[in-house]
């Protein structure tokens, strides 16, 4: 063979080489960028997933606070209805005429215990009523009122009851707070 043939020989197997190792080489680099690519993909959906994830919570958290903010305000409503009430009816039995405070006072004087004597201390606003209930019942009346209040305070030698009308509406309220609760929101 000649050098030319020779030459070309080489050439040729040298070009089939480096084309060989050039198809190689982009199969081998489209399989690591479709490799990559199926990555990035994988990753950006994950991404993307778990961004939604965390949003949906946040979102479902946003709602249950708005809801329990919601519920407090509306139970805070209902509290301040419920206080108005209570004073609304202390104010109407402080303001009752002088027969139906009578009555009131004295069947709350039948109920004390007078066998070891007792003080009363009578509320400012129904002090005179308080007061001839108490003498029919034999008992002493301090000087002293209670201010702003109706109704009385008994103290006996081991007892002592407040029958202020303020506690008894506070007392009234308490054990019946359901059942008023439900006539006024229901």
């Amino acid at each position: 063979m000649s050098f030319a043939g020779l030459e070309s020989a080489i050439l040729e197997e040298a070009k089939q080489r480096v084309d060989s190792i050039r198809d190689q080489y982009e199969k081998q680099y489209r399989k690591e960028e479709q490799r990559v690519t199926a990555e990035a993909r994988e990753l950006e959906e994950n991404i993307i997933s778990q961004a939604q994830e965390k949003a949906r919570m946040e979102a479902q958290r946003l709602h249950q606070t708005t809801q329990l903010k919601a519920k407090a305000d509306i139970l805070k409503a209902k509290q301040e209805e419920l206080l108005k009430t209570q004073e609304e009816v202390t104010r109407k039995i402080l303001a009752w005429d002088a027969h139906q405070t009578g009555r009131l006072m004295g069947a709350l004087m039948e109920l004390m215990p007078t066998d070891d004597g007792g003080i009363i201390t009578a509320g400012e606003s129904q002090a005179e009523i308080v007061e001839q209930a108490a003498q029919e019942k034999g008992l002493k009346v301090l000087k002293k009122k209670i201010s702003g209040e109706g109704g009385f305070i008994f103290r006996g030698q081991r007892t002592e009851f407040n029958l202020t009308i303020s506690h008894l509406v506070d007392q009234l309220f308490i054990a019946h707070r359901t059942s008023i609760a439900q006539f006024l929101f229901s």
